[in-house]
């Protein structure tokens, strides 16, 4: 197991795996003729809204934002689905640290979105 903050050798692997994820996410977009401008004015609000200066966001307030800025669309949910695992981020309370890589299954993290991950 490696320590927290070091980079899994694979990682490369996993950022383009990432970037091809981005992809699905604009291509369901526009596949679904949905305005790509809502999920940016959601972002702006969000990072309006939240005072944490790392732009950290609880995973609940996210959802709760993305489907007000969303609603009346027929396929909100599944950009949601596709999205929430490219923004979401573990945060160590006991350390104050952010880890863009762990494991889902860690107690010693809490998931939370990082609104810079939205751009």
């Amino acid at each position: 197991m490696l320590e927290p903050g070091i980079r899994d050798p694979t990682y490369k692997w996993a950022q383009q795996l990432k970037s091809e994820e981005w992809v699905r996410v604009i291509e369901t977009f526009y596949k679904h003729n949905l305005d790509n401008r809502i999920l940016n004015n959601l972002r702006q609000q969000l990072n309006e809204m939240i005072e944490d200066e790392r732009g950290l966001v609880s995973v609940e307030i996210f959802r709760k934002m993305f489907f007000t800025f969303f609603k009346g669309e027929q396929f909100a949910y599944k950009i949601y689905e596709l999205l929430l695992p490219l923004i979401v981020v573990c945060y160590d309370e006991v350390k104050d640290v952010v880890m863009e890589e762990c494991s889902p299954n860690d107690a010693r993290f809490k998931p939370i979105v990082r609104i810079q991950l939205l751009t």
